[in-house]
């Protein structure tokens, strides 16, 4: 069981193949939460030499801590069979291409059949404006 609180809460409902959308919303939370979301978005810098600047070594090394922080919020609230094949990729951003690659398509679905409902849905005669709204707030 994770220490952190945050982590031992999503611990209880691990990646599988039916909540990857879930699962990705509750790990951006703990990435932002841990200051470590900018992993994600930046690509990994080169290896300072002896001749860079503190401040370009700093960065190198803040980048590598938070990406293998970062790692392990993903890898702790995987299941056993995913985090064995993704624990070898070298990025997160490797390892949630991979994810979008194997769950993806069905969030591509789901975001059709939302649309699909969302402009299909007509207001019943009689409803109020404020039931309808919520109505359709629900289909996102």
């Amino acid at each position: 069981m994770p220490s952190n609180p945050i982590l031992s809460l999503f611990s209880k409902e691990l990646l599988t193949n039916e909540n990857f959308m879930k699962w990705k919303a509750n790990i951006n939370i703990v990435l932002i939460g841990n200051n470590t979301k900018f992993v994600m978005t930046e690509n990994e810098s080169d290896i300072p030499d002896e001749n860079e600047t503190e401040c370009v070594r700093e960065k190198y090394e803040r980048w590598h801590t938070a990406k293998n922080k970062a790692k392990a919020h993903m890898l702790v609230i995987m299941s056993e069979t995913l985090r064995t094949k993704l624990e070898n990729l070298d990025t997160d951003f490797h390892t949630m291409d991979q994810l979008k690659e194997m769950f993806g398509h069905k969030s591509n679905q789901a975001r059709f059949e939302a649309t699909k409902n969302y402009v299909n849905a007509k207001m019943v005669l009689g409803m109020h404006v404020r039931d309808h709204f919520i109505e359709m707030m629900n289909y996102f």
